[in-house]
C-alpha cells in the first residue's frame, strides 16, 4: 500500500511510527519461546501423510508413468506422457487416471521403518470420493525400493461406491512383501491402475484402531 505523507513529510495513520523498534544500542532479553505445537487432541498420536490440501514434510506428491515420474510443484500436475494428471485443491487432491497404460500417484520421500507400526496393528487410511466408476483393478501399495513392493486391490470398493465420502482403512500387516519387510519405506501411499478412473482424496495418514472383530484387509465406514 503506498504511504501517504502529510506536513512535514510525516506519513499518515502508519502502521508503525517513525523511531518504532529496537536500536543497536538496545540490549533485550527474550524470553524462552514454548515448543508445544498445540496439537488438537483429534490428531495427537496419529503420523499424517496429506491433510487439509498439503502433504506433510518430509513427503511429496508424485505422478507416475510408463517414461518418468514427476514431483507437484504446481496446482496442476501430468505425468510425462499425460497418463495420470493430478490438482491440488482447498482441502483434497483430484487425480484422474485416463487409461491406456499404468500410472500412479503416490506420496514418497525419505524412508522409515513401519515394522513396529505394522506390529502394532496400525492402518493406512484414507478419504476419498469417486467421480468416475474404475475400468480396470486399481491398487493400493507401499513400496520399500525394488523389488520390495507391497499392494492391496481395492477395485471392488471403488467400483461400488460414487457420490459421498467414504473412509478406507488397510491394516498395514496386509501390505508386507512376501520376500521383506516395512523396514524402509519411501512410498507409504500409492494408487495404480491402468484403467481410467477420477476420484478425490484427503486426510491419508497412519493410525490405531481399537480392536476389531472384521477379518481381510479392507475396513470402511
Amino acid at each position: 500500500m503506498p504511504v501517504s505523507l502529510g506536513a512535514a513529510d510525516q506519513p499518515i495513520d502508519p502502521l508503525f511510527a517513525r523511531g518504532f523498534g529496537l536500536t543497536y544500542g538496545d540490549d533485550a532479553q527474550l524470553p524462552v519461546l514454548s515448543e508445544d505445537p498445540q496439537i488438537p487432541m483429534q490428531f495427537a498420536g496419529h503420523d499424517t501423510l496429506f491433510f487439509a490440501g498439503h502433504v506433510t514434510a518430509p513427503w511429496s506428491i508424485y505422478v507416475d508413468d510408463k517414461t518418468a515420474g514427476v514431483r507437484l510443484t504446481t496446482q496442476q500436475q501430468a505425468s510425462p506422457d499425460g497418463t495420470v494428471t493430478v490438482a491440488l485443491q482447498t482441502r483434497a487432491v483430484t487425480v484422474s487416471w485416463h487409461g491406456g497404460a499404468s500410472g500412479t500417484l503416490r506420496v514418497s520421500g525419505r524412508a522409515i521403518d513401519l515394522r513396529r507400526a505394522a506390529a502394532d496393528g496400525e492402518f493406512l487410511s484414507f478419504r476419498y470420493r469417486v467421480i468416475h466408476r474404475p475400468s480396470a483393478a486399481v491398487a493400493v501399495s507401499i513400496d520399500c525400493g525394488h523389488p520390495c513392493h507391497g499392494a492391496v486391490d481395492i477395485t471392488s470398493r471403488l467400483a461400488s461406491s460414487s457420490g459421498p465420502w467414504q473412509m478406507l482403512r488397510i491394516p498395514l500387516q496386509c501390505f508386507i512383501p512376501k520376500d521383506g519387510s516395512l523396514a524402509t519405506v519411501d512410498t507409504p501411499f500409492a494408487i495404480t491402475t491402468n484403467g481410467s478412473l477420477t476420484m478425490r482424496i484427503t486426510d491419508v495418514r497412519f493410525e490405531q484402531r481399537a480392536a476389531s472383530t472384521r477379518k481381510g484387509c479392507l475396513h470402511s465406514d
